[in-house]
């Protein structure tokens, strides 16, 4: 079974994940990256055991106009869509941009005001050869349980100080992200080497812990290429 490649939520989940867009130069590696078609088309659901699928949907949608990929989780449970883009051997992460436009919205409900933490996130695994994460960036909207580091919490978020994670924090709307890989890779995964890295792996993940709380990722013109 293929090693799991979103450690900090998904790490002991054990899943089997599928889904390789073979790269091409000089155009989008991103099979179905505007979700003009079928969202399924390039991209491969994930539901988390334990999630009730009632509380979970995955879906095409339109807004202003536009299509994208929408994925909600309401209530306790957790699920990801992914899609694996093996890179040309001579050309690895060097010159190659990903962009995105992306929203995370997350809201608590809890009628006492707790909070258990939620994460919503699009993450972005650098693999070896054999699909192994090297590293991991996180465009992320997370929501703490206000109770981290207090010993009282079940679920916080791991600290991306091991030089191999890194987050890029966005707010509740739409943001375009850009970035070329190499110089993100440099400037915020240390521990990385370029030289090692064959797959990149595009995931928006979800993972909500209270049962009266929800998050939802709005995805759109995800874009990899050579520039």
């Amino acid at each position: 079974m293929k090693k799991q490649v979103l450690p900090i939520i998904f790490i002991a989940l054990g899943m089997t994940i599928t889904g390789h867009s073979n790269a091409q130069e000089n155009a989008n590696l991103v099979i179905n990256g505007t979700f003009d078609s079928d969202w399924s088309n390039g991209w491969h659901k994930n539901i988390v055991d334990g999630t009730d699928e009632n509380n979970v949907q995955i879906e095409n949608t339109t807004l202003s106009g536009n299509n994208m990929l929408k994925i909600k989780v309401n209530g306790k449970g957790a699920t990801f869509v992914n899609q694996m883009i093996t890179l040309p051997k001579h050309n690895g992460v060097r010159g190659l941009i990903l962009s995105l436009d992306v929203k995370i919205k997350s809201k608590f409900g809890h009628p006492f005001g707790l909070k258990k933490g939620l994460q919503s996130f699009i993450g972005i695994s650098l693999n070896d050869k054999d699909s192994n994460s090297l590293g991991l960036i996180r465009v992320a909207n997370d929501k703490k349980n206000p109770f981290c580091g207090s010993g009282m919490a079940d679920t916080c978020q791991i600290p991306d100080d091991s030089g191999t994670r890194c987050t890029i924090p966005v707010g509740n709307d739409f943001q375009s992200i850009k970035m070329p890989l190499d110089t993100q890779i440099l400037d915020c995964l240390p521990a990385v080497n370029i030289g090692d890295i064959r797959e990149v792996e595009i995931t928006p993940a979800i993972k909500v812990n209270g049962s009266y709380d929800s998050s939802e990722i709005l995805l759109d013109n995800v874009k990899l290429y050579y520039q």
